[in-house]
């Protein structure tokens, strides 16, 4: 039941009344203890629903609060949900139209894969090492089957379903222990994409590979009935937005209008989501209008190392593999890594570039120069050499417009002498000057 806003003070009062039933994995201890820490004020957590935590990072006075003082010197926060297999309250008790949405992002375990111990674009992660699947037990056409779900809320891929899958069978999955399960999923997660070659688990989850729906779907989907979850699934949502936003993801776009009643904390500031070793996370612009996040939030979030699940203009396949993909190996993309160099490069200069590389090669990757991504990459990396032969096209498209126009070229030295000109030819060099600017 919704509770009345109360100042930020005493949320960490609600989230630690509250004592957890189930036993907490190692994410789950750690999330809650970033959110938790008191002395940096970072957050709060609960182990259920959440209420108004999200006040604790975003204090503002909306119609009937008292005044109350507190300081908000970090921009945004971050919001996570946390369902663990043995929870109370898992994915699988959410209403199946808020099941398969719930899990949008994955957790790795290794910092970037630069470091050549972590996530690697020449082959799959492993699990074991690297990240953590997600995994339900589904009804999948009459029969009790394993699968793993991409990260973003993508489609769930049975094993033997999908290509590749081990084939565990209804009594294997009915017999097995909580750790024979986990070890199925492993392998499954291990399998789903392999003779694809696929790097992106995300990108082999169609109908021709035996990708189903959870839950609920379109008409046209393949949808399986969730029995119960092998291992932990997470929810992220972020705003960079003040004034209310961090009030307005937390609770009104989700503890209110959806039925999350596991655990969740608030992170205090966006750019925590640098510690939180995810992979994907929503995002949404303002207070009072869901999600409608573009490519600024879209760069900023690759920059800081997680893929924006749902910004316009940007690939999400794209970021994928400019934060996860391996820096200059053999065959690789050339923007593969560049994302997360621009926070882990030595030196100031070098995660400049590859802060302009990342915007790049999210945005203007084709030599289509007046696209909309492209004038976006632009705007903001006037120094790319990509956009300085832009600017050279620009120029010799002007000048070719005056001459079309009956004009020397030295006419255009004249363009700030409007006043002495027949009005007519200056009505005219104004409109070349115009027209220049769209190249």
């Amino acid at each position: 039941m919704p509770c009345k806003a109360v100042r930020p003070g005493g949320l960490f009062i609600i989230a630690h009344m509250i004592t957890a039933t189930a036993a907490v994995s190692e994410l789950g201890t750690k999330w809650r203890t970033l959110a938790s820490d008191r002395t940096l004020r970072t957050g709060a957590w609960a182990e259920g629903p959440g209420e108004r935590l999200g006040q604790i990072c975003d204090p503002w006075r909306g119609p009937g609060d008292t005044d109350f003082s507190a300081d908000d010197a970090l921009e945004g926060c971050v919001v996570v949900w946390y369902s663990a297999a043995h929870d109370n309250f898992t994915v699988a008790d959410l209403p199946l139209d808020q099941q398969n949405n719930f899990q949008n992002t994955q957790h790795y375990k290794v910092a970037w894969n630069y470091h050549q111990s972590g996530m690697k674009a020449t082959s799959l992660p492993r699990p074991a090492e690297d990240i953590d699947p997600v995994c339900y037990v589904v009804n999948h056409e009459g029969n009790m089957t394993l699968g793993y779900e991409e990260g973003n809320g993508d489609r769930l891929l049975p094993c033997p379903g999908a290509r590749g899958g081990a084939p565990f069978t209804e009594q294997q999955i009915i017999g097995a222990s909580d750790a024979e399960l986990q070890d199925f999923c492993a392998q499954c997660y291990q399998g789903v994409c392999t003779r694809q070659r696929s790097t992106n688990p995300k990108t082999c989850g169609g109908d021709r590979e035996g990708g189903v729906e959870v839950g609920a779907g379109d008409e046209d989907d393949d949808v399986v009935q969730m029995v119960r979850q092998v291992d932990s699934a997470y929810h992220c949502h972020l705003t960079m937005a003040d004034e209310g936003a961090c009030d307005y993801v937390q609770y009104n776009q989700h503890e209110e209008s959806r039925e999350y009643n596991m655990s969740s904390g608030v992170l205090c500031g966006w750019e925590q989501i640098r510690v939180l070793n995810i992979t994907y996370c929503d995002c949404t612009l303002a207070r009072d209008r869901a999600n409608n996040c573009n490519r600024n939030e879209c760069l900023r979030m690759a920059t800081n190392g997680v893929v924006c699940g749902n910004c316009g203009g940007c690939d999400q396949n794209a970021a994928y593999e400019q934060i996860f993909g391996a820096v200059g190996e053999f065959g690789a993309s050339p923007y593969a890594g560049v994302c997360a160099m621009a926070s882990e490069a030595p030196t100031p200069e070098e995660r400049e570039e590859a802060k302009m590389l990342c915007s790049q090669g999210l945005f203007c990757r084709s030599s289509n120069l007046r696209s909309s991504g492209c004038v976006f990459h632009c705007e903001r990396f006037p120094e790319d050499s990509k956009c300085t032969a832009a600017d050279e096209v620009s120029d010799a498209s002007a000048r070719k417009l005056l001459a079309l126009a009956g004009f020397e070229e030295s006419d255009a030295a004249i363009l700030s002498a409007e006043d002495d000109m027949p009005s007519e030819r200056a009505a005219t060099l104004t409109s070349l000057r115009g027209t220049k600017m769209l190249f």
